[in-house]
């Protein structure tokens, strides 16, 4: 049982929608980065990044419903994404804060470390928050 929803789990990881989620990352850096650089002048570098960071954040979810899922907009999917980009936030900041203090000597790696080790598990977050429940074999 367990070994068969492993296999469904890393099958998913394997498909053409992680990619794409990894797409719809890579742009919502940059459209993160816009906003921020945009309102940076008015509103000073804090607050330009929090409203960067939450334009970027209702970017996302419409990018990773309608692009990477396959699916249509929900009032429900769209009350649950903010729950993936807070989750996504606090493990963005305790993966590195785990490296720098156990164990990695150099620390300009752990941005890499912390990417690699955090993008399957927000994928499945993000997944989990736009489908809902019950749907670990669609793509």
């Amino acid at each position: 049982m367990i070994q068969k929803r492993s296999a469904k789990i890393i099958k998913s990881f394997l498909r053409y929608s992680f990619i794409k989620f990894c797409l719809v990352g890579l742009f919502n850096t940059a459209h993160h980065y816009f906003w921020f650089v945009l309102l940076s002048f008015q509103l000073g570098p804090v607050y330009s990044n929090v409203v960067a960071f939450i334009f970027a954040s209702i970017g996302s979810y419409f990018l990773n419903t309608i692009y990477t899922f396959n699916e249509r907009p929900s009032v429900r999917g769209f009350l649950r994404f903010p729950i993936v980009s807070i989750a996504q936030l606090l493990i963005n900041y305790l993966v590195p804060l785990f490296f720098v203090y156990y164990s990695v000597q150099n620390i300009f790696l752990v941005p890499i470390l912390s990417t690699v080790l955090c993008l399957p598990l927000v994928f499945g977050l993000t997944k989990l928050a736009i489908k809902g429940r019950g749907v670990p074999g669609k793509n």
